[in-house]
C-alpha cells in the first residue's frame, strides 16, 4: 500500500510557474466533483500562509502552538509545525476517490505536463528528467512533436483531459485482481454446531460459498480459526487463519487485508444461505472502485450489510484507524466511512441463520421447492 505518495489513485499536474496548472486543475475539479470526491494537493516550495493576522488561531500559532485546529459544522482545518509524516500523508486523503496533485513534476507520480510558452519543460522531458508522463497539455493545435507514448491535448479540451484522468484512474483500479473471502471462523455458539459445516445445497456451506466466489475472483480463501484447519470442507481449501483474534468478522477481514494489503476483497459470510450468484453479480456490477467499500443496504434498517460486500484495499487503513479507537464491528466502520450502498433486489437474500430451528425451517423450505 506504500507505492503512492498521497492516494492509491493520484495524478500530478506538472510544469513551470504560470503555465496554468492551478487554472486547469480547478476547472477539472469543477466538472469531476459532481460524480467524484476529489482531493487536491498543492506542492508549495515557498512558505505558505493559510491563516490571517488577528484571528485567534493565528495568535495561538504565532505564540508557539505546535498544532492549531479550527472547525465548523461543514469544514475543518489544521496547521501543524514541521513536515508531514509519510504514513500520515498516505492516510490523510483516503476518504476521497482520487487525488489531483499540483506540482511534483520531478517525482515518480504519474503526471500530465503543461507546456510553458518557452517550451522549457519539453527540453527537460527529452533530457530524461521527467518520469511517468502520460500526457501533455499546450496551447497549440495538433502537435506532432509529442512522444507517441504520450497523449496531447489542447488547453481548451477539458473533456479530453477529463477522459485522460479518468482512464488513468480506472485502468489502474481494474488491473488489481479481486480476491474472495469466505468468513467461516465464527464460534457458532447459538447454532451449537459449526455453521460452516451445515448443508443447505448438497455440500458444506463453506464449500458452497467458496465455489460461489470462484465465479468472480482470481483467488478465494477461507477465513477461519487455527483449530478449524482440518475440518471437513476446510481442509481442502486455501485458508487464511485469523491473526486478529477474538474480534468476530472484522478480525477475519483484517487478517485477509494484512495478508494481501494491496488487494480488494469480495467477502461472504458462510451463514447467509440465501445468497445466490445473481446477488453477487449485482453487487459487483454496481461496485465503486474508489470508495472504501460497496455494500447492500439491510432489508431491516438503513445500515449497510458488512458480510456480503466488496472491501477495497484502502479499507485496511480505515479498519486499523477504527480499531485503534476501540471499534471491532465492521458495520460501524462502514456506517462511518465513504462507501457505496445499494438496494437489495432479492428481499431477505442476506438474512443469516443462527439457531437450529431456523436451520430446520430453511431445510424444510428447500425441500418444498
Amino acid at each position: 500500500m506504500n507505492a503512492y505518495f498521497f492516494h492509491p489513485y493520484e495524478l500530478a499536474f506538472g510544469g513551470y510557474s504560470h503555465s496554468g496548472k492551478t487554472t486547469l486543475i480547478t476547472k477539472l475539479i469543477k466538472i469531476l466533483s459532481s460524480d467524484y470526491d476529489v482531493a487536491y494537493v498543492k506542492h508549495d516550495i515557498h512558505r505558505f500562509q493559510m491563516d490571517y493576522e488577528h484571528k485567534d488561531t493565528f495568535k495561538a500559532y504565532k505564540n508557539g502552538a505546535d498544532s492549531v485546529f479550527i472547525s465548523d459544522p461543514k469544514h475543518y482545518a489544521q496547521i501543524h509545525v514541521g513536515g508531514m509524516d509519510k504514513v500520515v500523508q498516505r492516510q490523510a486523503f483516503l476518504d476521497a476517490d482520487f487525488a489531483l496533485i499540483e506540482g511534483y513534476k520531478r517525482s515518480e507520480i504519474f503526471k500530465i505536463i503543461l507546456i510553458d510558452k518557452e517550451e522549457k519543460i519539453l527540453e527537460e522531458f527529452k533530457e530524461g528528467k521527467l518520469a511517468n508522463v502520460i500526457a501533455f497539455v499546450g496551447d497549440k493545435e495538433g502537435r506532432t512533436d509529442i512522444p507517441e507514448e504520450c497523449q496531447y491535448f489542447h488547453w481548451d479540451d477539458l473533456e479530453g483531459i477529463k477522459g485522460c484522468v479518468l482512464d488513468h484512474m480506472y485502468q489502474k483500479a481494474k488491473k488489481i485482481p479481486l480476491h474472495g473471502l469466505v468468513l467461516a471462523g465464527g464460534k457458532s455458539t447459538r447454532m451449537k454446531m459449526d455453521k460452516s459445516l451445515l448443508n443447505y445445497h448438497g455440500k458444506t456451506q463453506v464449500e458452497f460459498c467458496y465455489d460461489l466466489l470462484q465465479n468472480f475472483c482470481k483467488k478465494v480463501f477461507v477465513s477461519n480459526r487455527q483449530e478449524q484447519t482440518q475440518l471437513q470442507g476446510h481442509n481442502r481449501l486455501p485458508q487464511i487463519n485469523d491473526t486478529f483474534l477474538n474480534m468476530g468478522p472484522m478480525g477475519g477481514i483484517l487478517s485477509a487485508l494484512k495478508e494481501f494489503p494491496k488487494t480488494p476483497w469480495l467477502v461472504l459470510a458462510c451463514d447467509l444461505p440465501f445468497v445466490t450468484k445473481e446477488v453477487l453479480e449485482i453487487l459487483l456490477g454496481k461496485r465503486n472502485l474508489f470508495k472504501y467499500a460497496t455494500a447492500y443496504q439491510s432489508d431491516h434498517n438503513a445500515f449497510p450489510e458488512p458480510l456480503c460486500a466488496v472491501y477495497e484495499a484502502k479499507m485496511y487503513n480505515q479498519f486499523l484507524k477504527f480499531l485503534a479507537q476501540g471499534y471491532q464491528c465492521p458495520r460501524k466502520v462502514l456506517i462511518n466511512s465513504n462507501i457505496k450502498m445499494i438496494q437489495q433486489i432479492q428481499k431477505k437474500s442476506l438474512d443469516n441463520i443462527n439457531h437450529p430451528e431456523e436451520y430446520q425451517e430453511v431445510i424444510e423450505g428447500i425441500k418444498k421447492r
